[in-house]
């Protein structure tokens, strides 16, 4: 077994965009913490030179996460994060948010909700529960 560690988090901003791999809403393993990986591992083989991560999306276009974090839109002092419904894994940091109030859940698609907004990603438990980190999306979004 060969083990690689380096930095995971760069300097600025992550470059984003959304993939053309869809998740189905409906799939029981989305909200479990799993091996079943075909979809998000598909994403990451996708993306384009420079770009850190790939929004995926339903069948429906609806935004479900990235293919390592939940994703949330800022909107002034609030954030929104997708609903659970939308297909996705929902995130320690993510329900806290929820039940606090200082984030809020719904659905929403690629091209209204990527324009003109802050889109932040949290990283999952394993590396930190606490780490919010200012992405940005990367050329044109085109949905199939």
């Amino acid at each position: 077994m060969d083990v690689t560690t380096g930095p995971l988090t760069p300097t600025g901003p992550w470059r984003l965009h959304i993939s053309g791999v869809r998740l189905a809403s409906e799939d029981p393993f989305l909200p479990i913490k799993t091996t079943q990986r075909a979809a998000y591992d598909a994403a990451r083989a996708a993306l384009p030179e420079g770009v850190q991560d790939a929004i995926l999306l339903n069948e429906r276009d609806e935004i479900c996460e990235t293919t390592v974090a939940n994703i949330f839109l800022k909107r002034g002092d609030h954030y929104l994060t997708p609903h659970a419904e939308a297909g996705l894994l929902r995130g320690i940091l993510r329900e806290e948010m929820l039940e606090t109030g200082a984030g809020e859940g719904g659905l929403f698609d690629a091209e209204r909700s990527a324009r003109g907004r802050s889109v932040h990603r949290q990283f999952p438990a394993r590396v930190d529960p606490c780490h919010i980190l200012k992405a940005r999306l990367s050329g044109p979004s085109h949905l199939a």
